[in-house]
């Protein structure tokens, strides 16, 4: 790994926006012509709102993508073997006391040119940090997703 691509990755910005909390890794992107994501969430309704304000977003590169929801970090390992994705949204909380931002390194060795979306209704600032600084490219808390999503995204692609 270049000294720029090792900088990038341990740091990120914390950006306090009236109350909203996203914290972005500084790091540019390649493209590919159709998005592919992996959604790792245990409950179906945050993927139902997810897939529901991607359809919202006013963003060229989202226009044509492919997503494939999980639900277990086991799931997710084997999608990640089997195939690339452009871009993985993962849940912090994924039931059982499985913290999947504390495998994100996991998903990191999987997925090395993938960027990687953490969401939670539930993260304090040393929890975003650890996710980030183990691999993580950005965060947005899940209460905050629809001011924020489409801003997240035109930064990372």
């Amino acid at each position: 790994m270049n000294n720029s691509k090792a900088f990038s990755f341990n740091i990120f910005t914390f950006l306090g926006l009236g109350g909203n909390r996203v914290a972005h890794k500084l790091q540019g992107s390649k493209g590919m012509p159709k998005l592919t994501l992996l959604q790792i969430d245990d409950e179906d309704f945050v993927h139902e709102m997810f897939v529901r304000r991607l359809s919202k977003i006013n963003i060229e590169r989202f226009k044509n993508y492919e997503i494939t929801h999980v639900k277990t970090l086991e799931e997710a390992y084997g999608k990640l073997s089997a195939r690339h994705f452009d871009l993985i949204i993962s849940d912090r909380s994924l039931g059982n006391g499985v913290d999947a931002f504390e495998n994100v390194s996991n998903i990191r060795k999987l997925a090395k040119n993938s960027k990687i979306l953490g969401m939670s209704f539930y993260a304090d600032k040393k929890q975003v940090e650890g996710f980030l600084s183990s691999g993580g490219d950005v965060y947005i808390s899940k209460t905050d997703l629809k001011e924020e999503l489409e801003i997240t995204l035109k930064g990372l692609f």
